[in-house]
């Protein structure tokens, strides 16, 4: 059954990567306990899934092995009908300021791969919601 991550899924060592993914726009609160999705999310999905693409659109691996499985269709058990949240899950945001989805280290101006796979773990999980496992 798929979860939404929360801060304490990425070991300590990534936390100032979340920290500073979240500084920058690319990705939403990090500090959440929030496991479940607003309505809101799921009526807006289809905007959301197409600026998550956008971003992500040099990478080809993304786009054809994750996003080919979409159905926009489909609601998880994850969408709350009871309540919306105040605040969003771990999630990735529509930020297209890197190209190629790479990162720089955003303290030493220098790539970082931890970053980009900080990030993409986000964006490949919260992309999984869509997916429906049938």
């Amino acid at each position: 059954m798929h979860k939404l991550l929360t801060y304490n899924d990425f070991p300590k060592e990534q936390y100032l990567y979340l920290e500073k993914l979240y500084e920058k726009g690319f990705i939403s609160y990090p500090r959440t306990n929030y496991l479940f999705l607003s309505n809101e999310i799921f009526k807006n999905r289809k905007k959301i899934i197409e600026d998550i693409m956008l971003v992500n659109r040099y990478d080809n691996d993304f786009i054809i092995k994750i996003c080919s499985k979409i159905n926009l269709s489909y609601k998880s058990y994850l969408f709350s009908d009871e309540q919306d949240y105040p605040h969003l899950p771990l999630m990735p945001l529509s930020n297209d300021v890197f190209i190629f989805n790479r990162f720089t280290d955003l303290s030493n101006n220098i790539y970082s791969e931890e970053y980009d796979n900080v990030y993409k773990r986000i964006r490949d999980n919260f992309i999984a919601v869509f997916v429906d496992p049938n």
